[in-house]
C-alpha cells in the first residue's frame, strides 16, 4: 500500500477554509469566552534582516522589490481581505494586530486603504476592543499617528530592541537617535494610544555579564528619556537552549533567565514601572520550565486604563489559549503567516506572484474530514508535511512515534503507529493516561 503521506500534499482550498471559519463563528463560538482575532501581515523589511530575527521577512534591496511591496499593499493584501469578507462580516473581531516584518513600510495612503477595506467587512473603526500597529521608530510621523487615532487604534508598539551601538551594528540595525525618539514619545503621550517599547536581551556577543549590563542601561535610558506607557522585555530565543535536551542546556538557559529577571526586578522595584505578570519570577526549575520564554511587561505606574483584552498576533499556536482563534491575512514569499482555531486547526498562507495557497499544518481528524473530504482513518494515517515534531517544552507535541511516547510526559501528544501491538505496549507503560487512539493501518 502506498504511503498516504505521499498522496496528500497538505494543500486545502479557500472554499474549504471559508466553510470551517463560518461554521466556527456562526455555530461553535462561545460568546464571552472565545476570541476572534485578526492578524494582518506585513512581509517586508528594508535595509537587511536583523540577525536575531526568526520571522523570514522579504528584504527590499532594489526598486523592483519596492514595486513588489507596493503591489502587495495595494492589491495582494486587499484581495486577501476581500476573499475572507464573508468570514469577517460574521462578527466584529476582538483584536486586530498589524505585524511583520515592518508594518510601517505602508505609506499613509496604503494604511488608509487597508483600513477602509477592513471597514467594508465589519466595524473596524469602532467595535474592535484592541487594534495594535507595529512601528519602526524611523517611520512615525504626525500624519501617520493621526491616522491611527482617527481609526481608533488602541496600541502602538515600537521595536527599539537596544540602544547599544555595538549590538545594533552586529544585528544589522540602526537607531534613529534619542532626540527623534523623544519627539515620537511626546506625540504618543499627547494621544490616548497605549504605546509600547520593545527591548531584547541576549543579542550581542553571548557574554552574559555584558548582556545584563546592556539590558540595565537600556531600561534606564527608556525610563529616563522616553517614559513609554509600557515596556516589553524579550529574551532572544536563539540564545536560549532547549532545557529538555540536557542538564547542561537546562543550567545554561535557567541561569540566563534568572539573571535577566534579577535585572528587571531591580528596575521595576523602584516603583516607576510595575511588572504586569509577576508569575514570571518563579525561581524553582519547575516554574521556569513552563515560562522561561516569557517576556516581561512593565507598565508605567502613573497611567491607568489599559484596555483589558488580550492582543494576539499569529504567533501563539500551538502554545495557545484553547479559546483563541486567529485569522491571518497577507504574507508573501518567505513570510507564510499561519491561522488557527484554538488547538484544533492550523494552516499557513503563502503568496508567490499572483498565486495564493493554503497549507495545512495540523487538523484534528474531524476538521481534517471537513476540510479535505478524507475520512477519519485517512486523517489518522496522514503525517502532514509541516506537522511539528518535538516542539518546545509546554507546547503541544504532535506526530511522535509510539516508541517515543515515554519521553513526552505531561504533554498533550498525538501518537502515530501502524502497529497495534506497539500502541498497546506504549500506552500501557504510561499510567493514568487519557487518550484517543487512531490506528493508522488495520
Amino acid at each position: 500500500m502506498a504511503s498516504l503521506e505521499q498522496e496528500y500534499d497538505g494543500q486545502v482550498t479557500l472554499d474549504a477554509l471559508l466553510g470551517v471559519w463560518q461554521s466556527k463563528l456562526l455555530r461553535d463560538f462561545n460568546e464571552g469566552k472565545d476570541y476572534f482575532n485578526v492578524y494582518v501581515d506585513s512581509p517586508f523589511c528594508e535595509g537587511g534582516k536583523c540577525r536575531y530575527c526568526c520571522y523570514s521577512p522579504n528584504i527590499i534591496k532594489s526598486p523592483s522589490d519596492n514595486e513588489l511591496k507596493n503591489r502587495y499593499y495595494e492589491e495582494t493584501l486587499i484581495d486577501n481581505i476581500r476573499e475572507f469578507k464573508d468570514v469577517l462580516s460574521i462578527r466584529n473581531a476582538d483584536t486586530v494586530y498589524f505585524g511583520g516584518g515592518t508594518s510601517s513600510l505602508m505609506s499613509l495612503a496604503q494604511m488608509d486603504a487597508v483600513f477602509k477595506e477592513l471597514q467594508h467587512s465589519f466595524d473596524f473603526r469602532n467595535s474592535v476592543k484592541e487594534k495594535t500597529f507595529e512601528f519602526n521608530p524611523w517611520h512615525i510621523t504626525k500624519e501617520r499617528l493621526q491616522l491611527l487615532i482617527d481609526w481608533n487604534f488602541t496600541h502602538v508598539t515600537l521595536g527599539i530592541q537596544t540602544f547599544h551601538e555595538g549590538a545594533l551594528k552586529l544585528n544589522n540595525r540602526s537607531s534613529p537617535g534619542l532626540d527623534r525618539l523623544t519627539a515620537v514619545m511626546d506625540l504618543l503621550e499627547q494621544s490616548n494610544v497605549w504605546y509600547n517599547v520593545d527591548l531584547m536581551v541576549f543579542i550581542y556577543r553571548d557574554d552574559l555579564e555584558q548582556d545584563l549590563a546592556i539590558l540595565k542601561n537600556d531600561l534606564e535610558i527608556t525610563e529616563k528619556m522616553l517614559r513609554p506607557k509600557r515596556i516589553t522585555v524579550y529574551p532572544n530565543y536563539y540564545k536560549l537552549r532547549d532545557p529538555e535536551a540536557s542538564t547542561e542546556n537546562r543550567e545554561h538557559t535557567f541561569n540566563k533567565v534568572r539573571k535577566m529577571r534579577e535585572v528587571v526586578f531591580n528596575f521595576y522595584s523602584r516603583n516607576t514601572y510595575v511588572e504586569a505578570n509577576r508569575s514570571v519570577f518563579g525561581i524553582r526549575d519547575e516554574d521556569l520550565y513552563s515560562n522561561y520564554l516569557d517576556e516581561h511587561t512593565l507598565i508605567r505606574t502613573d497611567v491607568q486604563g489599559q484596555p483589558n483584552c488580550h492582543t494576539y498576533s499569529c504567533s501563539g499556536w500551538p502554545n495557545t489559549n484553547y479559546h483563541q482563534n486567529v485569522l491571518a491575512l497577507g504574507g508573501y514569499g518567505k513570510r507564510q503567516p499561519y491561522s488557527y482555531m484554538s488547538n484544533k486547526l492550523c494552516y499557513e498562507t503563502s503568496h508567490v506572484g499572483n498565486s495564493r495557497k493554503y497549507q495545512l499544518i495540523y487538523a484534528e481528524p474531524e476538521l481534517f474530514y471537513d476540510i479535505t473530504g478524507n475520512g477519519l482513518t485517512t486523517a489518522a494515517q496522514n503525517t502532514l508535511p509541516n506537522l511539528r515534531e518535538g516542539v518546545l517544552n509546554n507546547m503541544l507535541i504532535y506526530n511522535i512515534p509510539a516508541a517515543a511516547l515515554n519521553s513526552h510526559h505531561d504533554k498533550t501528544v498525538t501518537v502515530r503507529s501502524d502497529n497495534a501491538r506497539e500502541l498497546v505496549e506504549a500506552f500501557s507503560a504510561v499510567p493514568k493516561l487519557a487518550f484517543r487512539t487512531f490506528l493508522s493501518r488495520g
